[in-house]
């Protein structure tokens, strides 16, 4: 009897083993259905890269903190709302993480996060715009964004500059023969001309880096100025401050004579011939004995003392002659008998003056 009841023991400890492991096996199978009924299946794209996963999350939102999916909703981008939920079949989300780039534009220094592709598509959403002739040193509207890119935009603008250039006239000198070669007249007074000249000039943010030439315009032509100088020589009296133009100049050997009888051929005062000289001219101071065959009668010279003390003869006229005056020798007519023999014989220059 007791070995019966043993084996009623252990049938039942069985059959209650078997119901549980079958209960246990159909609350598996029943969460498993109900688990891969509730999944839902994701592709997502990040940075360019896809990946397909699974999830239990419903919301977008969601499914990034369940697989730590790196993103900052300031300045990353993803093409989904982050409160929109998961489909039961599948799910497309792509995400494209923000990178720093530093642009330098109109003196300013900015940085920006962006997660878009090119330069271009940067500058475009900042509304930052490039015109023609502006330059982007070391990168192109086409060139990739990379982190801590540096795009640098030189603004590139154009002046123009006229300049007006004095162009320098110049001196025509003639002869005139009949000045003395100190005496200038101007005859034509000469005028300045003008030159335009127009630059294009080439800036970089502000500052001058080239100018070119692209006009160049006489606009006044230079007048030259015309002098006439003399050529004849001239000289100036040291007594009297006179100048006077002469022909040439000579030496000479010069004596004096006054109106003593003795040096008059006799004739003395009350003669109607005393004090008249050869050419008829009244004897005075001035007046000199020549030799008519080298110096005519009537000629105007001036006489410079060259020896001596005495102060020049000065101005004077051939008027008289005498039997001892030949050649380059002349004689001067003084009052005072004592200056006279003072005077006695020496060298003089004789100026010929120019008369107009």
């Amino acid at each position: 009897m007791v070995v019966h009841h043993d084996r009623k023991a252990k049938y039942r400890v069985l059959k209650h083993t078997v119901a549980g492991i079958f209960s246990l096996l159909l609350i598996v199978l029943v969460t498993l259905y109900l688990f891969e009924t509730n999944l839902k299946d994701v592709t997502l794209v990040f940075n360019g890269h896809v990946y397909a996963a699974r999830t239990l999350e419903t919301t977008i939102s969601g499914f990034i903190e369940d697989n730590n999916i790196p993103f900052n909703d300031e300045h990353d981008y993803i093409s989904v709302e982050l409160d929109n939920e998961l489909h039961e079949d599948s799910n497309e989300i792509s995400i494209k993480t923000a990178i720093p780039v530093t642009i330098i534009s109109d003196g300013v220094i900015r940085e920006e996060m962006t997660y878009l592709d090119n330069v271009g598509e940067l500058l475009d959403s900042l509304k930052i715009p490039i015109y023609e002739k502006d330059k982007l040193v070391n990168v192109t509207m086409e060139t990739k964004l990379s982190n801590e890119l540096i795009i640098e935009i030189i603004r590139v603008t154009k002046g123009v500059f006229v300049q007006t250039v004095v162009l320098q006239n110049y001196v025509d000198l003639v002869q005139n023969n009949t000045m003395a070669y100190n005496e200038t007249n101007i005859l034509v007074p000469g005028e300045f001309g003008e030159k335009k000249n127009v630059y294009e000039i080439t800036y970089e943010d502000g500052t001058e880096v080239s100018r070119e030439l692209t006009l160049e315009e006489v606009t006044k032509e230079p007048i030259n100025q015309l002098i006439e100088y003399g050529t004849i020589p001239f000289k100036i009296d040291p007594l009297t401050g006179e100048s006077f133009k002469y022909l040439v100049s000579e030496t000479f050997v010069a004596t004096a004579y006054t109106l003593d009888p003795a040096e008059c051929g006799g004739k003395v005062p009350g003669d109607p011939a005393y004090g008249i000289t050869a050419s008829g001219m009244i004897a005075d101071v001035g007046i000199i004995a020549v030799d008519t065959s080298v110096i005519p009668f009537g000629t105007k010279l001036y006489i410079e003392t060259l020896t001596g003390d005495f102060i020049n003869y000065g101005f004077a006229v051939a008027g008289d002659t005498g039997s001892g005056i030949k050649g380059n020798r002349i004689d001067l007519f003084m009052y005072d008998k004592q200056d006279a023999l003072d005077w006695g014989i020496r060298e003089v220059k004789v100026y010929f003056i120019y008369e107009d």
